[in-house]
């Protein structure tokens, strides 16, 4: 085999690889771009249910639990039975509607 014929080969196999990492780094890109639309996604609701609980009508139980939810995320799930118990609770549906505005703040 000529050099000519092995170097023509060895940049196929170059160009191949080349298209390979591009192929990866396109995936990667689009991987980053849902990551943050997801981020974006979860602050807008997390925003809309503190807002929702500054509202004068109390807060639904979706509320309740999306607000225990990400209480546990932050703080963990100890804390979280803990701060349920401080309202007689066991679970986010145990919460009388009438303690779910101070809940929801609490958690926040």
């Amino acid at each position: 085999m000529s050099i000519e014929n092995e170097l023509g080969r060895i940049a196929s196999a170059l160009e191949l690889i080349a298209g390979s990492f591009d192929a990866a780094s396109a995936v990667v890109n689009r991987v980053e771009v849902k990551a943050e639309t997801k981020a974006a996604d979860v602050e807008t609701k997390e925003k809309a249910v503190e807002e929702k609980a500054s509202k004068t009508e109390p807060p639904s139980l979706d509320d309740v639990v999306a607000a225990l939810q990400k209480y546990i995320k932050a703080n963990g799930r100890d804390a979280a039975v803990e701060l349920l118990g401080k309202f007689g609770a066991k679970r986010a549906s145990d919460i009388d509607e009438d303690k779910r505005a101070d809940f929801v703040k609490e958690a926040s």
